[in-house]
């Protein structure tokens, strides 16, 4: 496992890139892209050092992708645009350049997929069809529609101060309290989810909990990507919350999770 740095418009990008332990040639590659005011090492494990991510960047690893999680502009070690000023088409950059910096290096073939949780989902919805290279996506508990779940999350008053103050500061998920300008809730409004993970000609997989707080109705919500998608896709629905049960120490549905992406993605470069 290595420390990697991402350059892009909006700054550089700090991440941690992990290879397969004998790898036999260039070998795939997986963009892990994390939540809303998370980073790379989203949704960690109670009672535990591990997380969501670096357990999956490991199991990616052993079944031969090299897998490169990393923090977006605003999130985490990386620097530049302060999270205060993110948009959505700026983390769709970000993305875009972290695909482009793992499809450089000597180690990878020209197959990635992307594998996004929650708002790292809605970014890995809206950037898959924009490059050639990525054959297949995963999204987990992630929104179909983005402005709902804040409007649910945060209240229309809130988000209505928002867009008349040109920013607003609110608490998440007990992390803090965040400030973020009206650009963002603005590019939310401008993009259409569906739409743009209509234009994706992949394979998509879609991983939803029933009990996800944050994604609701259940399993409408996470169904509606499939219904958008004109590929071949696979929608899975697990008795879980938004992060996999995480936040209580528990692993199984965060193991099944990473073992449906993997069978997934292999079949969609027949590895």
């Amino acid at each position: 496992m290595s420390e990697v740095r991402i350059p892009t418009r909006g700054g550089e990008l700090h991440g941690t890139l992990r290879l397969p332990p004998q790898p036999e040639g260039p070998v795939p590659g997986v963009v892990l892209l994390h939540g809303f005011t998370s980073d790379r090492g989203e949704s960690p494990i109670a009672g535990t050092d591990d997380s969501l991510f670096s357990r999956a960047e490991r199991n990616l690893a052993e079944a031969g992708f090299a897998a490169l999680r990393f923090d977006f502009r605003g999130h985490g070690d990386s620097r530049g645009t302060p999270f205060e000023e993110i948009d959505l088409p700026q983390l769709i950059e970000d993305a875009l350049s972290a695909v482009d910096f793992l499809m450089s290096r000597s180690e990878t073939s020209d197959d990635c997929m992307l594998l996004g949780q929650s708002m790292g989902g809605l970014v890995a919805a809206c950037s898959a069809h924009r490059d050639e290279r990525i054959r297949a996506a995963a999204l987990w508990n992630a929104p179909s529609n983005p402005l709902k779940v804040l409007l649910a999350a945060l209240g229309p008053e809130m988000i209505g101060r928002a867009l008349a103050n040109g920013a607003i500061e609110f608490p998440w998920d007990g992390k803090g309290v965040f400030r973020l300008a009206r650009r963002f809730f603005e590019s939310l409004v401008e993009t259409s989810v569906l739409d743009e993970v209509a234009r994706f000609r992949g394979r998509l997989l879609v991983v939803g909990g029933a009990h996800d707080e944050l994604i609701q109705p259940q399993p409408e919500a996470s169904g509606a990507f499939v219904r958008a998608h004109r590929g071949e896709q696979r929608l899975v629905m697990m008795e879980t919350d938004h992060t996999f049960n995480t936040t209580k120490g528990e692993t199984d549905h965060a193991d099944a999770a990473i073992r449906e992406t993997i069978v997934w993605f292999k079949g969609s470069i027949g590895m």
